[in-house]
């Protein structure tokens, strides 16, 4: 499976908007932080912009994804499990 990044008018880049599965990015912020506010806090964004990138409103960042899985202590080799898993429609 290709992945598109496009980079957006701020410069950032960003996965091409594609629908995505976060269920266990979800799981693992709840595991960790006891829900996806405290994980917000966490990473210094807000409960309704983490929202929005779950529900594919916003584009997930490069930068976000390294940020996140450091955060989350998501090893480099589960990265495609958490971020990549394509939604089933």
């Amino acid at each position: 499976m290709k992945i598109k990044i496009i980079i957006n008018t701020k410069g950032e880049r960003i996965l091409a908007k594609l629908k995505w599965d976060y269920s266990k990015l979800k799981g693992k912020m709840v595991e960790k932080f006891g829900s996806q506010r405290g994980f917000a806090e966490k990473v210094g964004i807000s409960e309704a912009y983490l929202s929005q990138k779950m529900v594919g409103k916003r584009g997930i960042t490069l930068d976000e994804i390294e940020n996140w899985s450091a955060v989350l202590e998501i090893p480099s080799s589960d990265i495609g499990v958490y971020f990549f898993t394509k939604k089933v429609l």
